[in-house]
């Protein structure tokens, strides 16, 4: 008896030694260059524990060694690469595009038809189908039809905003900026006319943000289904919850039954999906909720995020703020106080302003996967190419956090300058990477400068912003949400404007 039990823990620590020896060995087989890790943990899982943010995590790993092209490190036991080379980065997201088009997440359909059906983690022939539909939504004369539609939902949010807030020490800016988002995607996608302000508790609005900014219970999603996707699928865990899952397909279905009844078509994100299932699409319900509720996944964490950054930014620099508000008051007395599309396409530092925030604080990272054989060039002067091949199950984390922090693409990175955009001193599109780069970047890139653009103009033509005592100075990240957050929460103060001139 004792000796099967000696035998089997002999086994299993020969096995364990085998596996250590496997973690430790695997880069330097592959010629990879990479920094020391615990085993099983790897870098970015030893920092799940350790509580250091995941910029801090991913600049180490980019800064481990410049001469590099491209370093290696784990998640936990599964190996990531770390491009650092500008031309390899092109490579990879641009010219050899076919060879890295999929997404890392492996999601079920089954019970997750809302996240793994749509366009951001679908792959292959599904993702060109997917985002073939929806570019019609994002095109140039779909944001000038728009326009009118966003504008509304700005003017009326602006209104209550001043209204209730103005007199306040401290606001909210993470929930105020998610309830506009909220009521413009329910506009512009589905159609509904929703006041997340004056109806904070609406329905729309806490499903739409119920598997967003739970950030807790999506960190734990997250880990499962892309560290362990097997143990994921067998416990059910979803990133959308199913009661959201359930609200979104029931409301499509009514939306679309009511559509056909009525012969009421909407020149909205809905009707084009609808529209493609009517032309032969093979869709069902599932199908057209997933790319409907890529608004929500794609759109309102991103966007209301990256609007809490600007007014942040702007109310810890005043003098970017009046100049900006310079430009805003000039444009508004040529248009006779009409927020229109060519008034707003005529605010060059807006758009650099913009621009600025996103690179100071964007997605951390562009993830890529190798889907064909691809050689890798050598990673340092000397070494020999590293041939991926797709059963390496290797995950390409783009860093695009620390390149927008090098002082080698921007000067001063540290300091908020959005005249960099204006002087055109960004030296290649492979350094501005907040909206990622090639056939998969971010198709809603213009309507989120357009959402942006539309209610600050009319925010900062009466108020602006300035720190409350909650504000976080110096800026710091939340150490539990691994996207840029202000920690302690996004906390400005709005001050009216005594005179616009």
């Amino acid at each position: 008896m004792y000796q099967w039990l000696w035998a089997l823990a002999l086994s299993a620590l020969i096995y364990l030694i085998f596996k250590i020896n496997e973690f430790k060995k695997r880069f330097v087989r592959w010629g990879v260059p990479g920094p020391a890790e615990v085993p099983f943990l790897g870098i970015f899982g030893e920092a799940y524990f350790t509580g250091e943010h995941f910029t801090s995590v991913l600049t180490r790993l980019y800064n481990y060694d410049k001469r590099a092209k491209y370093v290696g490190c784990h998640f936990f036991t599964k190996p990531h690469v770390i491009p650092r080379d500008l031309d390899l980065i092109k490579s990879i997201l641009v010219k050899n595009f076919d060879h890295f088009a999929d997404q890392e997440f492996t999601i079920e359909e089954a019970t997750d038809p809302l996240y793994a059906k749509n366009v951001f983690h679908v792959n292959g022939d599904k993702w060109k189908e997917a985002r073939t539909v929806l570019l019609p939504f994002f095109t140039s004369s779909r944001m000038r039809s728009m326009h009118r539609a966003i504008d509304r939902v700005a003017e009326r949010f602006t209104a209550t905003f001043v209204e209730q807030f103005a007199a306040r020490d401290a606001i909210d800016s993470r929930d105020i900026f998610a309830r506009y988002i909220c009521d413009v995607i329910a506009s512009c996608a589905f159609g509904l006319e929703v006041d997340s302000l004056k109806n904070p508790t609406n329905e729309f609005y806490f499903h739409g943000t119920n598997s967003v900014v739970n950030i807790g219970r999506l960190r734990f999603a997250t880990f499962l289904t892309r560290i362990f996707p097997k143990l994921g699928s067998f416990f059910n865990i979803t990133m959308v919850p199913v009661e959201t899952s359930e609200y979104f397909v029931s409301l499509i279905k009514s939306i679309i039954e009511a559509r056909r009844r009525e012969n009421a078509p909407r020149p909205d994100a809905l009707q084009l999906l609808i529209d493609a299932q009517a032309s032969g699409k093979n869709w069902d319900i599932y199908d057209i909720a997933a790319q409907a509720y890529v608004f929500f996944m794609g759109g309102l964490d991103s966007s209301s995020t990256q609007m809490c950054w600007l007014a942040h930014e702007l109310a810890l620099n005043p003098r970017v703020q009046a100049k900006l508000q310079r430009e805003i008051d000039a444009r508004l007395r040529d248009s006779n106080g009409e927020i229109g599309v060519e008034t707003i396409g005529n605010m060059p530092y807006f758009d650099a302003t913009f621009y600025e925030a996103l690179r100071m604080h964007p997605f951390p990272i562009l993830i890529r996967e190798c889907s064909k054989e691809f050689e890798l060039p050598p990673a340092l002067p000397g070494s020999r190419p590293f041939l991926v091949r797709p059963e390496h199950s290797i995950k390409f984390y783009v860093p695009a956090y620390p390149i927008m922090r090098d002082p080698e693409y921007f000067e001063r990175p540290d300091v908020f300058e959005p005249e960099r955009f204006v002087e055109n001193k960004i030296k290649t599109d492979v350094t501005n990477l907040g909206f990622g780069l090639g056939p998969r970047m971010c198709i809603g890139n213009r309507f989120a400068l357009q959402q942006t653009k539309i209610l600050f103009t009319r925010i900062l033509s009466r108020c602006s912003f300035v720190p409350s005592p909650k504000t976080c100075v110096p800026t710091a990240y939340d150490k539990s949400n691994y996207i840029p957050s202000a920690a302690g929460g996004f906390w400005i103060k709005l001050q009216p404007r005594s005179q616009i001139t």
